[in-house]
């Protein structure tokens, strides 16, 4: 029932990824869709093309450095969204909240965390170890034991954008909400922009929260990604900002403010210090 597709480049991350998801998708039908992928891709023109190969209802567009800690994972999904057909997005991180700053991460800013839900496993390199890291608060757990992965009351959390290591949709949303890959033609912003075309053809977009992923890397927040962030925001311009139903209007103007004051600043101060390093250069 569950077509999963994975953009690939490195057959070890693609080995061991395949061997995961073996081990933890649960009792359920699936077909793993590998996208090879060395650069002559997009990711959202390989994601586009996974979709169309996929011959189940169901997808899921995963990055191959991940590893599943969360048994039956997949059988939990379908139920999930076969029992509840308003949602149509499915992810492990995300925000409630999305300001009209193009440079703003889907985190938003450092004093609206408390807006981003969602939880992880992350890769200490330098102490050779794995952590659990709780968004709302970035508190890392080291003995990787917290309290929090105990069943929730409430399975899911209402978001508007989420993170593009794990996306679980139907085939039939896709359909209507295809990866922009006129917009973007690089590896960034598909997950904020097809998060919000869900969002805004009146489907939930939701953290499933019994869900926990180690993810084996950071991310790279490069020139390539604010510009995505850039053709994002000019895309959305007329909807933004946006937020879940539970934050009234005039909150997300306030939030807007912050966030734009608070990237405002932080543009200015690495103006500043890319001046002060350029100084040091020519001297």
């Amino acid at each position: 029932m569950i077509s999963i597709i994975i953009s690939t480049y490195n057959h070890e991350y693609f080995k061991a990824i395949v061997k995961s998801i073996q081990k933890t998708i649960g009792n359920v039908l699936y077909e793993i869709v590998p996208i090879e992928n060395h650069a002559q891709y997009s990711i959202c023109e390989a994601y586009n093309i996974g979709a169309e190969r996929a011959k189940f209802p169901f997808l899921c567009f995963v990055h191959e450095d991940i590893d599943f800690r969360t048994q039956n994972w997949g059988e939990n999904l379908v139920k999930l969204t076969q029992n509840d057909e308003t949602i149509g997005l499915v992810g492990v991180m995300g925000t409630k909240f999305k300001s009209t700053y193009p440079k703003s991460y889907w985190n938003t800013c450092i004093f609206l965390r408390r807006l981003c839900y969602g939880h992880g496993i992350g890769i200490d390199y330098s102490k050779k170890t794995e952590y659990y890291i709780d968004i709302p608060t970035y508190s890392r757990h080291y003995d990787n034991t917290p309290q929090i992965l105990s069943s929730p009351q409430s399975q899911t959390v209402d978001v508007v954008c989420i993170d593009g290591m794990f996306l679980f949709t139907r085939k039939e949303i896709w359909q209507k909400c295809r990866f922009d890959e006129k917009l973007l033609n690089n590896f960034h912003g598909y997950d904020i922009d097809f998060s919000l075309q869900v969002f805004f053809a009146s489907y939930r977009v939701v953290i499933d929260k019994t869900l926990l992923l180690c993810h084996y890397s950071f991310g790279n927040f490069n020139a390539e990604f604010y510009k995505a962030q850039a053709a994002i925001q000019r895309k959305w311009k007329g909807k933004l900002p946006v937020g879940t139903q539970d934050i009234r209007s005039i909150k997300k103007h306030w939030y807007n403010a912050i966030c734009l004051t608070v990237g405002l600043v932080k543009d200015i101060i690495d103006r500043m210090n890319l001046h002060k390093f350029a100084r040091k250069i020519i001297g």
